[in-house]
This record gives structure tokens, sequence and C-alpha cells, in this order.
């Protein structure tokens, strides 16, 4: 009786130092999952922040670019009006110049113009109709309408972008999810190396001692 006792320790004892085995093992296992799938978390967010960063620079040499066509549209304007007092209004000259670069109609239209006023490109800056072509295609209205949309996709695809880091960083594995799966595992090892076994063990007994009877 004292050996069967004795044999029957060892079995359980030996069960449980399987279940403790187990355990160990999902608990490195999980540890590692955890930190390669934090790892290429990492990596995605860098990727998406780079990415941000970039349409942001985006973002801001475009709204220079803006700036910097108002200022010389400014310029322009308060030298043109000071040779040409009483000429149109600035709106009004802008939107036709725009208008005649969009068509292709600029060089056509230069080719008309006074000499007094071809002179006054030349004093200001423009030695040569190429020169003049290049400033008006920047400072086109046309030209800041596309700028401008381009802002607003780029502000967009930033915003999805944002949408995308939230989702990213809903992957992490935290020390929860990580206690939760070493959790399971014991459950289930305990399960089919104690629960279920007893109870194939009581079927077993129940059998022979309804065959015994």
């Amino acid at each position: 009786m004292i050996k069967l006792t004795k044999r029957r320790i060892a079995i359980e004892f030996i069960y449980f130092g399987v279940l403790v085995f187990l355990v160990i093992i999902a608990t490195g296992f999980a540890y590692y999952y955890q930190s390669l799938r934090n790892e290429k978390v990492n990596t995605e967010l860098h990727y998406a922040n780079k990415q941000v960063e970039s349409k942001i620079s985006e973002i801001d040499s475009i709204e220079v670019s803006l700036d910097s066509a108002k200022i010389k549209w400014g310029v322009f304007m308060k030298a043109f009006e000071l040779k040409f007092p009483g000429a149109e209004n600035s709106w009004d000259a802008r939107r036709n110049l725009s208008q005649f670069s969009e068509s292709d109609s600029l060089y056509v239209r230069y080719k008309k113009w006074d000499q007094d006023l071809k002179e006054f490109l030349v004093d200001f800056g423009f030695k040569d109709f190429q020169m003049f072509k290049f400033f008006v295609e920047d400072i086109s209205l046309f030209e800041r309408d596309r700028r401008t949309l381009e802002i607003e996709n780029l502000r967009s695809q930033i915003q999805d972008l944002r949408f995308d880091k939230r989702d990213i960083k809903m992957k992490y594995w935290t020390t929860q999810n990580l206690y939760s799966a070493v959790v399971k595992v014991l459950l289930i090892a305990f399960g089919l190396l104690f629960l279920l076994r007893y109870f194939i063990l009581g079927l077993i007994w129940s059998v022979r001692t309804l065959k015994a009877s």
C-alpha cells in the first residue's frame, strides 16, 4: 500500500514537472514572440513617422513657394504701377497673365505689347522672354490653385497615416498580453495533464468496477 502511494505520488510529481516545464517553455516563447512582434511594430511606426515628416516637409516647401510667388508679384506690381499709373489692377493683371500662360498664348501676347512695356520688363530684370515666362508660371493663379490642392491632398494623406499609426500601436504585445498567453497555456496544460487524465482514469476505474461486480 505504501509502495503504491509512493508510486502514485511520483507519477503525479512527474506530471507536475511536465506542467512546470511547459509553462516555462511557453513563457520563454511568449517573451520571444513579444520581442519580434514589437520590433516589427516599431519598424512600421518608424516608417509611418518618416512618411508624415516627409509630407509635412513637402507642405512647408509648397507654402514657402506660395508665399514667395505672392511677394514676387507684389514687388512686380508695385514697380509696374509706378511705371504705368492707372494701369489695370493687380488682380486683373495676374488673372490675365495666368490665363495667357495656361493657354500657351503668353508669347503671342508678348509680341503684341508696346515697346515701353517690354523695356520695363527688361529693366525689372527679365533679360528675355523665357525669364518672364518662368516668372508668370510661378505666380500663375492656376499654379497657386494646383499647389493649394496638393497641400490639401498631403494633409489628407497625413491624416490617414496618423490613423494607420493608431492601428499599428494597437498591435503592440503588452505585458498583459504575455501573461494572458502564459495563463492560457497553463490552463490548457493543467486541463490535459490533470483534469482530463483524472476523468479518463475515473472512467476506466468505473468500467472495471462494473465488470468486476
